[in-house]
């Protein structure tokens, strides 16, 4: 059962596709090469434009469907991301995290109210030098007791996929799979190019729809062309609403270096403590809205690209600042 929303999403997907096809494309193609004289059916209904429009919509679309294509197959497959199985995250029933003079002041920052006073560049230094940032109310590491295992910053236990998931924004039911640190560009991709997709089928298929509600004349041409082209309208707008609200929420996560886990649960929490927490830890994730864009998408020229990114901000999503140079935490003014 865990694979029937995502075949339902293939299903909805390629019935859309095969509609605007075979009920637009094609006639509209159709109308430029045939005429009623040569016996072949031509639909009347589809407007009639130049080979170049025809040419250059079809290309368009096809380009962001392979994408759309591409990118939720990538969603769907790829691991999110698991605890590495290291004896660094292996957890033996204690904490026996030795004591420094960086860990007893990351505590005094993390306490509420704060008992050290240091300028926010100070802060934002220091706590990217700490290899785990995240800590309990007690300030110890994060544990998973089902995982046996302590948890990296941003790491969450899905009991869906039932391992820790590395930077993991959510469980998505519709490719069945967790969205975290290895496929979370997939799926953010995978929302855009299913909303460019829809704009495509919306557009250009608009003036066909309206004829749908023409007065029926013919029951074989109404099930054959009217039918099909108003339901799959219709549902494509509807993917259109949710898409475009979901796509705009994750650009607001993406910029802001947020999960859907930490703007719901940390960012939003009523807990003074917990958001102040939160809001240090947050330091060492956020790298200005271009960085936290380059860190899920990778350098520019790949934002579009369904391959792995590669940018100075990407990790192995343990988010352990090994690839931060250390600092002397003395060294930074207080």
């Amino acid at each position: 059962m865990e694979w029937a929303k995502p075949l339902a999403v293939v299903g909805m997907i390629g019935f859309i596709y095969f509609v605007f096809l075979y009920n637009n494309l094609v006639p509209q193609v159709q109308r430029l090469y045939f005429t009623g004289d040569t016996g072949m059916f031509i639909d009347p209904y589809v407007p009639a434009v130049s080979f170049s429009q025809v040419l250059s919509i079809s290309i368009a679309f096809h380009v962001c469907f392979a994408m759309l294509t591409i990118t939720f197959t990538r969603a769907v497959l790829t691991p999110a991301g698991s605890i590495p199985r290291t004896r660094k995250w292996k957890y033996n029933g204690k904490d026996s995290e030795p004591d420094s003079p960086a860990l007893r002041r990351l505590k005094d920052i993390l306490s509420f109210p704060i008992r050290v006073k240091e300028s926010q560049e100070s802060l934002r230094a220091f706590m990217k030098t700490v290899p785990v940032a995240e800590r309990k109310k007690t300030l110890e590491r994060r544990v998973c007791d089902k995982c046996n295992a302590f948890k990296p910053d941003r790491c969450h236990h899905c009991r869906y996929c039932n391992t820790c998931v590395l930077r993991m924004d959510h469980h998505c039911p519709f490719i069945s799979n967790c969205v975290g640190a290895n496929n979370h560009k997939f799926f953010f991709q995978m929302l855009f190019y299913g909303l460019m997709c829809a704009v495509f089928v919306l557009v250009d298929m608009f003036h066909r729809f309206l004829h749908v509600f023409r007065p029926m004349l013919d029951w074989q041409y109404f099930f054959k062309m009217d039918l099909p082209v108003g339901f799959a309208y219709v549902l494509t707008l509807v993917v259109f609403v949710a898409l475009f609200c979901f796509f705009s929420f994750h650009v607001y996560l993406v910029l802001n270096c947020l999960t859907t886990i930490e703007h719901m649960e940390k960012k939003q929490s009523s807990d003074p403590d917990a958001k102040h927490r939160w809001k240090m830890v947050h330091l060492k994730f956020s790298h200005g809205y271009y960085g936290n864009l380059c860190h899920v998408l990778g350098e520019p020229w790949m934002w579009l690209l369904p391959i792995k990114p590669r940018h100075r901000t990407v990790t192995d999503g343990t988010y352990s600042a090994t690839h931060v140079k250390r600092l002397d935490p003395e060294s930074l003014d207080i």
